[in-house]
């Protein structure tokens, strides 16, 4: 018995002599003078570093209970030795756990890997959110992309549905734009505008979600 989260008691149990499973019961079906302190878990969003099985058996059979994908996002409730506790939301809802090396707090986002609305690479570089609501920028115009031999003086970073401006990105003497800025907890989404000296913005629109 490890604790209670609202009506319901997480334990562990067997199945059989290989297997042990975490899982809930209702706390109705503890005894009536069972002392058992609440659960207290220290939410926080985080990210899977590489495909990965989440087990509800970690300390015996490590038989998987679902498959998670590389880039997932989970809430990560606690750590029990070298595994990581956490909640699965997309797709199947689930809890169990995964190793700890399998999981990271903050998620890189390869530009490489996030191309205009067009389709263009329009920059390179990373994008890093943190789970604390920071973003932090490193990026470079592609030098095969559609503004490389444009003269883009900043980048401007909005909510991509609030429409706000969240930061704005200036290129140093080698030609990186570095930034950071904090989000809030409902930006899920930020869109990517390049500006010329003018302050006329350029058509080539990215936009990143996490």
């Amino acid at each position: 018995m490890f604790g209670t989260e609202n009506d319901w008691a997480l334990i562990q149990y067997s199945i059989d002599a290989s297997h042990y499973r975490f899982g809930y019961i209702s706390s109705k079906a503890l005894p009536k003078k069972a002392n058992v302190p609440a659960l207290s878990f220290n939410a926080v969003d985080a990210w899977t570093t590489t495909a990965v099985s989440l087990t509800d058996d970690p300390l015996y059979s490590g038989s998987e209970l679902l498959f998670l994908q590389e880039g997932l996002h989970v809430t990560w409730l606690a750590t029990l030795g070298e595994w990581a506790y956490v909640e699965v939301s997309s797709g199947d809802w689930a809890r169990g756990f995964v190793p700890l090396s399998s999981v990271t707090t903050s998620q890189e986002i390869d530009m490489e890997n996030n191309p205009s609305e067009g389709g263009e690479i329009v920059y390179d570089g990373v994008v890093t959110v943190f789970h604390d609501d920071r973003i932090e920028f490193e990026l470079h115009i592609a030098e095969s992309g559609p503004l490389a031999s444009s003269e883009v003086s900043q980048i401007r970073v909005t909510d991509t549905f609030g429409d706000s401006v969240l930061a704005i990105l200036s290129p140093d003497s080698y030609g990186t734009y570095y930034g950071n800025c904090s989000l809030g907890g409902d930006v899920t989404s930020i869109t990517l505008t390049a500006v010329d000296d003018a302050g006329t913005a350029y058509s080539q629109i990215v936009r990143i979600e996490w």
